[in-house]
């Protein structure tokens, strides 16, 4: 059975007069897949946080041993990965690695950069990896983007305290 059609309107029918079985869809657009995509792009955006928040751990245990009270770094960064949600198992897997004699595999190191930023603004800049020269090449890649260079810069510096980057 077919509606009469919108006279109002001029058209022909009315998809609000087609019983609801009956409802029209368009080809190729389904709310699942909108849905899918924004799920996909968030659980990658945390993976990533979590990713870093257990390197950030894995080097604190390393420097400072596994006494949050005694290590002021392994504080922070236990601050913010509650303050992120990390799972309970990727702390627990962050702590092993850091605490294992043996390492299988993925060995973590940290890294010092000295570069020249944009508008000759020097920067020294630390950062943990378990491949130093990928972390080269997209340091190099991101200071070149803002019209940067890697060169010698410590000379200038004197440390009296440290600035973090949030990640996105």
């Amino acid at each position: 059975m077919r509606p009469a059609p919108c006279i109002a309107l001029g058209r022909l029918p009315c998809t609000a007069a087609l019983p609801p079985t009956e409802q029209r869809r368009n080809a190729g657009h389904s709310k699942w897949a909108k849905v899918k995509r924004a799920k996909g792009a968030a659980d990658q955006k945390r993976g990533q946080l979590f990713a870093k928040i257990g390197l950030e751990i894995i080097s604190a245990i390393r420097h400072g041993g596994s006494d949050p009270s005694m290590n002021l770094r392994l504080a922070a960064a236990l601050n913010k990965a509650r303050a992120n949600s990390l799972p309970k198992e990727n702390l627990e897997n962050a702590i092993k690695k850091a605490t294992a004699k043996g390492n299988d595999g993925a060995v973590t190191e940290d890294v010092v950069y000295e570069a020249l930023g944009g508008h000759g603004v020097a920067l020294v800049i630390e950062a943990v990896t378990d491949n130093r020269t990928r972390t080269a090449m997209k340091l190099r890649s991101t200071l070149g983007k803002f019209g940067g260079q890697m060169t010698p810069v410590a000379y200038m510096f004197e440390k009296k305290g440290e600035q973090g980057k949030r990640p996105r």
